[in-house]
């Protein structure tokens, strides 16, 4: 339903969603997770079918020349100036809840997280293209990159309220998380810029830095060693809140503010920085600011003190609506639930952006034990997606999948994005 679920959502489904949906509603008493993960990747920066039109070759294999209109093709991956990269990995290692009918629902929850954020001036590719012509200005000020790895224990509480009269259920629900960081990254300022005047004067500076904790590949001691329970680099604590309502039969409506909550960082913390002003005026020294220029934007490292970083908070707003149930129908073949999902991002910490996402999501069960799901969305990290899903529902087991990429089925040579959820859940 391309992630149209903040009214939707339902037991262990809705954790990090909305956790007032937790809230008993004569569902099963209790519900386990044996598998629940979702990936994400995309980029703007090229999709398949440039890439293999420009970057491999002719059809002998030979170089492709490009001319002003390829150039102009290429360059118009960059909306608005910027191309923006996501991926991101969610597994669900714990997840169960259990209703306690007069008390409330109640959920734990063990999640892994994994996730990067990149977003690229258009300027890069236009240097590459076109090189640095008279009266040019290349700016990578808005260059950004950060890179988060953590894992969340949260512990959730959902119940019944009392709701005012135009409202015929309400309820409210919360999440505590501890949160474990292992590794972190963020490009903490950027003020790179490359000018090249009438007179073929070269000038500039080169201004960034970046902020490490946990793994730091710049480390000249740096091992790739891996274990699955390291110890944190940094913690902190986070939660969510959210309301679900229940206007009639037929119409739900949600809202949460997911994720709200910071790291500390205080292990291995690093900050990689390089500083520099030129000018290329002289022909005869020019290699020599080069040969210097290289190495400032090489970098150094130092350790510094610990730092904070924020968790990617959410807002969510939705609606959902079952057609079936309307006044206006007398009689349908199954089910047909449409809903509408308005998500906001407060940063651009990896999994996130501040780019808002609208997304409508369409679910039709023929039978109740078979679910189809389809929707769009536009905004966020992804841009447009069209979504697909299904599952098969049965009284003591769920098994779902989805994609919110279905266009890379429809249009393998064109796709830039992929994703692909499945979740196994238990039922008693």
């Amino acid at each position: 339903m391309a992630r149209t679920f903040t009214a939707v959502a339902r037991g262990i489904n809705t954790l990090n969603i909305n956790p007032a949906n937790l809230a008993p509603s004569g569902e099963k008493s209790f519900e386990f997770n044996l598998i629940n993960f979702t990936i994400t990747t995309g980029s703007d920066l090229i999709d398949i079918n440039l890439y293999n039109k420009y970057f491999t070759g002719d059809e002998n294999g030979e170089p492709v020349y490009l001319n002003e209109a390829d150039k102009r093709k290429i360059l118009s991956m960059f909306p608005a100036g910027l191309a923006q990269t996501g991926s991101g990995i969610d597994i669900n290692l714990v997840a169960l809840s259990f209703n306690l009918d007069a008390v409330g629902a109640f959920a734990l929850n063990v999640s892994e997280k994994a996730g990067v954020n990149l977003l690229l001036p258009k300027s890069y590719l236009e240097f590459i293209l076109y090189g640095n012509p008279l009266n040019s200005r290349y700016d990578f000020s808005k260059t950004y990159f950060n890179a988060l790895w953590h894992r969340e224990y949260s512990l959730s509480y959902a119940r019944e309220i009392p709701a005012p009269e135009f409202l015929k259920y309400l309820s409210a629900g919360i999440s505590l998380k501890l949160v474990h960081g292992f590794g972190f990254a963020e490009v903490s300022h950027n003020r790179t810029f490359l000018t090249t005047d009438a007179d073929s004067k070269i000038s500039g500076k080169v201004d960034y830095q970046v902020k490490f904790s946990g793994l730091n590949l710049f480390r000249d001691d740096y091992s790739s060693d891996y274990t699955p329970f390291p110890k944190p680099a940094g913690t902190g604590v986070g939660f969510d809140i959210g309301l679900q309502a229940v206007v009639a039969e037929e119409l739900t409506v949600g809202l949460a503010l997911v994720d709200m909550g910071k790291i500390r960082w205080r292990e291995n913390t690093y900050e990689h920085s390089g500083y520099a002003e030129f000018n290329f005026d002289d022909p005869k020294t020019g290699q020599e600011q080069l040969d210097s220029l290289d190495n400032i934007m090489k970098g150094t490292n130092k350790s510094i003190s610990g730092f904070n970083s924020a968790l990617p908070t959410i807002l969510r707003i939705g609606a959902a609506y079952r057609l079936d149930k309307a006044p206006f129908i007398t009689k349908f073949p199954g089910e047909l639930l449409i809903a509408l999902d308005y998500n906001q991002g407060f940063n651009n910490i990896a999994g996130n952006t501040t780019k808002p996402r609208f997304s409508l999501g369409v679910e039709y069960k023929p039978w109740k034990w078979m679910p189809i799901r389809t929707g769009i969305s536009v905004g966020g990290i992804q841009g447009f997606n069209l979504a697909f899903g299904t599952g098969i529902l049965l009284s003591f087991m769920d098994i779902e999948f989805a994609t919110e990429n279905f266009e890379a089925a429809i249009s393998p040579n064109s796709f830039d994005r992929f994703s692909f959820g499945f979740g196994l859940k238990i039922k008693i």
